[in-house]
C-alpha cells in the first residue's frame, strides 16, 4: 500500500478502486504519486492490456468492476485492494478471459461467494473458486474478436444517442 500522505497534485497516476469501473477505467477521481515511484515500485506499474479488478465491493448493480488498461492509462501505479489478473498459460487468450470475467454469470457467482460479508472483499481464494469452461485457443480468439467488435459498436451507438439527445434539446430550445 502506498501512503496517503505521499499523494501529490501531479505526478504518476495512482489507480485506486474508485478508478475501476465496469469494463473501463474511469478517472473521475485522480490521485498522483511522486514520479520516482515508477522507478522504485516497478512491480506495481500497469501496462497496456493488463486486467484489473476491484477487490473491495467488486460488483455494482450485479456487474463486476473489472477493466483493462488502455494506452492512455498505461504507466499508472496499482493501489492495494485492486487486483491485477495475470494470464500465465499459453493456451489462454487474454481478451477472451477479460470478456468472460465481465459476464453476468461471473458477477453472480462472485456475489454468491461474498453474500453476507461487509464489506464484501474478494480474495484470491474466493476468485480461484470461480471456474470457467474454456474452448480451444483458436475459438477463444474468434469469440474475443467478435465481442470486441460488439463493444465498439455499443460504444459508438451510445455516443450517437448522447449526441442525438443534445441535438434534440438544442432544437427544442430553439423552438
Amino acid at each position: 500500500a502506498f501512503k496517503s500522505s505521499d499523494q501529490l497534485e501531479a505526478g504518476v497516476r495512482w489507480l485506486k478502486i474508485a478508478n475501476v469501473g465496469i469494463g473501463k477505467i474511469v478517472w473521475n477521481e485522480k490521485s498522483f504519486l511522486p514520479e520516482s515511484y515508477s522507478e522504485d515500485h516497478k512491480q506495481f506499474i500497469l501496462k497496456y492490456g493488463d486486467i484489473v479488478l476491484a477487490l473491495t465491493r467488486p460488483t455494482l448493480n450485479n456487474k463486476l468492476k473489472i477493466a483493462q488498461i488502455n494506452k492512455l492509462d498505461s504507466g499508472c501505479l496499482l493501489n492495494q485492494r485492486v487486483g491485477k489478473i495475470t494470464i500465465k498459460q499459453n493456451d489462454l487468450d487474454q481478451q477472451f478471459i477479460f470478456h468472460r470475467l465481465r459476464s453476468d454469470e461471473i458477477a453472480f457467482r462472485i456475489n454468491q461467494q461474498l453474500a453476507g460479508t461487509d464489506p464484501p472483499n474478494l480474495s484470491a481464494f474466493v476468485f480461484d473458486q470461480i471456474k470457467i469452461l474454456l474452448p480451444p485457443l483458436q475459438e477463444q480468439k474468434a469469440i474475443a474478436d467478435i465481442l470486441e467488435k460488439w463493444d465498439e459498436a455499443i460504444e459508438k451507438t451510445s455516443k450517437l444517442i448522447v449526441e442525438k439527445k443534445k441535438r434534440f434539446e438544442w432544437l427544442r430550445n430553439q423552438i
